[in-house]
């Protein structure tokens, strides 16, 4: 069995490194734009730490997939605030927020009827 050494494990993230951003070009040169506007190019510190050097910026989301900027797609594990309590683009959750906006607007900042059963 061959021995694991530290030379190793650096050639080996290397290569995933380089890997990650030959498969992510769209993603990474989303990041460098956004690091002109955003602190370290991201909206959440957290996101700064993302392996690989710099997040997959997503392109679309529905129901638990995300499809990122060049065009693959992965099960969504992160789910963030809206998309884990109800998925991604839901066709009733749409339907729902499309009448809201339509017909009452969004947030006015002011208590509403639905606000009491809410």
């Amino acid at each position: 069995m061959a021995e694991i050494t530290l030379e190793k494990v650096k050639e080996l993230v290397e290569r995933e490194q380089e890997r990650y951003e030959t498969e992510h070009p769209k993603s990474k040169k989303m990041f460098e734009k956004a690091r002109k506007n955003l602190v370290g190019g991201v909206p959440m510190s957290w996101m700064r730490i993302w392996v690989g050097g710099f997040p997959i910026f997503v392109e679309k989301a529905e129901g638990v997939h995300i499809t990122d900027a060049d065009g693959r797609t992965y099960l969504d594990l992160c789910l963030g605030d809206t998309g884990g309590l109800c998925g991604h683009a839901h066709p009733r959750i749409v339907e729902a927020l499309y009448d809201q906006i339509k017909n009452r607007g969004t947030t006015t900042m002011l208590p509403t009827e639905d606000s009491i059963w809410i």
